[in-house]
C-alpha cells in the first residue's frame, strides 16, 4: 500500500486556496463520529477506511506513529508559515513553492487531518475495548482490572488498567470540570532501570470524556507500563499515576 504520508500532489494544486479547505460535510457513510477528512485535491485518497486499511497494515492498528508522524509534519510546516518561509513541494519532478494564503489553506488542512485522525484512533480504542467499560465500571469489576484516582493540579481523574493478550491497556474518564488547557497523557516502560517514555497523547479533557490508549506486547519488553498525567497549566512532580504489569 502507497505510504500515505509520503505526500502525494496532483496538478490541480496549483490552484490551491482557502475555499478547498471546505466545512467538512455532516454525512459519515462509514458509521464513525469522527468529521470527514478536508476536502483537498492533494489529498483525494484521505478517508476513514482507507487510513484505518493503512493503519491496521502498516502499524499492526497501532495508531500512535501514524499520529506522531503527523504532528512532526504540522509542526514543520506551521513553523515555515510562523516565519514567512515558503513551503517546497516536488510534483513529477519539478518543484512547487506554497506562500501566502496557499501555505495558510495547507496548513488549516493539515491542522484538520491531524484532529480526524486522533478521533479514529479513540474510536478504534473504543471499538477494541468493547467489554472494557462494563467490566471496569461494573458493581464488582472484574478482577483483572485495576483502578486508580488521579487527583490534584486541577485533575479529577479515573485510570483503569487491564492487560488484554498480553497487551497493556489504560482507559481515562474525566470525572471534573473540562481542563482549562491542553495537557500530556504519557506511558513509560518500567521495570529495567529508569522509566523510559514509549508513548504520548497532547490532548485536552472535557467533563466526562474517555481516552484509551494500549501498548502492545511486543513494543513492551518488560512488561509493565505507567501513566502520568501532566497538565499544562500546573506543575505536577513526575510520578506515575498507575502502572500495570502484565507478565
Amino acid at each position: 500500500m502507497t505510504d500515505f504520508f509520503r505526500l502525494s500532489v496532483s496538478a490541480a494544486f496549483t490552484a490551491l486556496s482557502l475555499s478547498m479547505v471546505s466545512a467538512p460535510s455532516p454525512a459519515k457513510a462509514d458509521g464513525s463520529q469522527c468529521q470527514p477528512f478536508p476536502k483537498l485535491a492533494v489529498w483525494s485518497h484521505y478517508t476513514h477506511s482507507r487510513i484505518q486499511g493503512f493503519v491496521e497494515s502498516k502499524y499492526d492498528g497501532d495508531w500512535q506513529p501514524l499520529i506522531s508522524r503527523l504532528e512532526q509534519r504540522q509542526k514543520t510546516i506551521a513553523a515555515r508559515q510562523e516565519s514567512g518561509q515558503t513551503l517546497e513541494l516536488k510534483l513529477k519532478g519539478r518543484k512547487i513553492y506554497l506562500t501566502g494564503k496557499k501555505l495558510a489553506a495547507y496548513v488549516r488542512a493539515a491542522e484538520m487531518r491531524l484532529d480526524v485522525v486522533r478521533c479514529l484512533a479513540e474510536e478504534s480504542s473504543v471499538a477494541n475495548l468493547d467489554n472494557f467499560a462494563t467490566a471496569a465500571g461494573s458493581a464488582t469489576p472484574a478482577r483483572n482490572v485495576k483502578i486508580s484516582a488521579i487527583r490534584g493540579a486541577n485533575l479529577d481523574l479515573r485510570a483503569e488498567s487491564r492487560c488484554e493478550d498480553g497487551d497493556v491497556v489504560f482507559r481515562i474518564t474525566n470525572e471534573g470540570a473540562s481542563w482549562p488547557k491542553s495537557g500530556n497523557v504519557a506511558l513509560y516502560g518500567v521495570g529495567d532501570g529508569e522509566p523510559k517514555k514509549v508513548s504520548s497523547r497532547r490532548m485536552r479533557m472535557k467533563t466526562g470524556q474517555h481516552a484509551s490508549f494500549k501498548v502492545k506486547a511486543k513494543y513492551n519488553a518488560t512488561g509493565q507500563v505507567g501513566l502520568f498525567i501532566n497538565p499544562s497549566w500546573a506543575k505536577r512532580p513526575f510520578a506515575l499515576d498507575a502502572t500495570v504489569s502484565c507478565r
